[in-house]
């Protein structure tokens, strides 16, 4: 399959105001020019009046929060592609991350579960895989990914994976969701592109150790095999694991991946935690959530299914959405966000066993292990 183009934007009943107009933004104290709206062939911008033109045509008062001024009058946007300045947007579009689009992608699984959007991961019992299709269900509108003591599963364990049969490309992706917390229990949500390429935008749970207040996050970038093989190596990048407050999975929380060809950017609740400028994966890639068992010492052989472990234990996702922001939508910012520009010190991915593994040298310093050694990526 291939990346989402940018959604077909359509025409509104409302005020046209035609198709070369420039426009500026003012604040209540003075202009700040932005950049100005390109139209689609065939399609012009749309702006809901609701303020009474300035008399002078100039907007020389500046115009309140969230106002615009055009031709002289104090409108509120709510075209595609324009800031959600109202707090709402036309019909056909929707307010996402501040600007009015149209998503890409959308299942808030009130319809149960959607195997035309959804491949539910199922592996035969006895093999090394932990997937079983019985362990993804949708009740009551929520996605339910669970781990369970199985028999014929491997390591004595199944659990739940769920891909979509879609492949995406740059845009902003985000579930809302509330994460389990066993030791040995590891709820994910990432991308999965081409040659070993991948975005975690979050694993939970505690790579050197389990803490229900870790998260992890990072990404790997496109690899070739190497001469003589058959299959690629992951090339893991310097990566962070964040410890929070609380525990994640006191609540719902809204976990969000912004990409762009020169910049991956993580977020939890709005708030920024992960950002990247080198090595991003292109498109396409195709979104997974599974909740991940760590077990016989594979996987995070720091973080494993022990006596402490409860089960059935569940992931649950409330809703998936993913849109392709205009050009002309704010960008996000990363501030305060992790990078490896934050850390200059460390320019290798997170290890607890400093000089094991292929590990450097660093006496002190706690790290994960697990980003030292190839992962197996059957039992993901």
């Amino acid at each position: 399959m291939t990346a989402m183009s940018t959604p077909t934007r359509g025409n509104s009943p409302h005020v046209v105001l035609g198709l070369a107009l420039f426009v500026v933004f003012l604040s209540p104290m003075r202009a700040h020019a932005t950049p100005q709206w390109v139209p689609l062939p065939g399609e012009v911008p749309v702006f809901i009046q609701v303020d009474a033109p300035d008399p002078n045509g100039t907007c020389q008062a500046g115009c309140a929060a969230g106002k615009t001024c055009v031709s002289g009058a104090c409108m509120s946007c709510g075209g595609y592609g324009e800031p959600c300045c109202a707090g709402s947007c036309l019909a056909g579009a929707t307010c996402l991350g501040g600007c009015c689009g149209r998503h890409t992608f959308y299942d808030d699984f009130s319809q149960g579960l959607d195997t035309g959007k959804w491949i539910v991961l199922n592996s035969e019992p006895n093999t090394d895989s932990y997937w079983r299709g019985v362990n993804t269900t949708v009740d009551s509108g929520m996605l339910k990914l669970t781990a369970k003591v199985d028999p014929t599963g491997f390591n004595g364990y199944s659990s739940g994976s769920i891909a979509t049969h879609q492949w995406f490309g740059y845009g902003r992706y985000r579930i809302t969701a509330k994460v389990t917390a066993q030791p040995g229990l590891v709820p994910a949500f990432w991308f999965s592109g081409h040659n070993c390429s991948e975005i975690d935008v979050f694993e939970g749970g505690g790579l050197c150790g389990y803490n229900p207040a870790k998260m992890f996050f990072g990404h790997y970038p496109q690899t070739q095999p190497e001469p003589g093989e058959t299959t690629c190596k992951p090339a893991r990048q310097v990566d962070y694991e964040h410890t929070a407050a609380v525990p994640y999975a006191l609540s719902f929380r809204v976990y969000e991946l912004d990409w762009s060809p020169n910049r991956i950017l993580i977020s939890i609740d709005g708030v920024p935690m992960y950002s990247a400028t080198a090595n991003i994966p292109p498109p396409p890639m195709q979104l997974l959530l599974n909740l991940n068992v760590e077990a016989g010492g594979l996987g995070w052989p720091e973080n494993q299914v022990g006596t402490g472990t409860q089960f059935p234990s569940t992931f649950l996702i409330d809703k998936v959405e993913g849109w392709t922001p205009a050009l002309t939508c704010p960008v996000v910012s990363n501030a305060g966000a992790w990078s490896a520009e934050s850390e200059p010190s460390r320019t290798w991915p997170l290890c607890c066993h400093p000089g094991t593994d292929g590990c450097p040298e660093l006496p002190g310093e706690l790290q994960s292990k697990a980003a030292c050694v190839t992962r197996p990526r059957d039992t993901r």
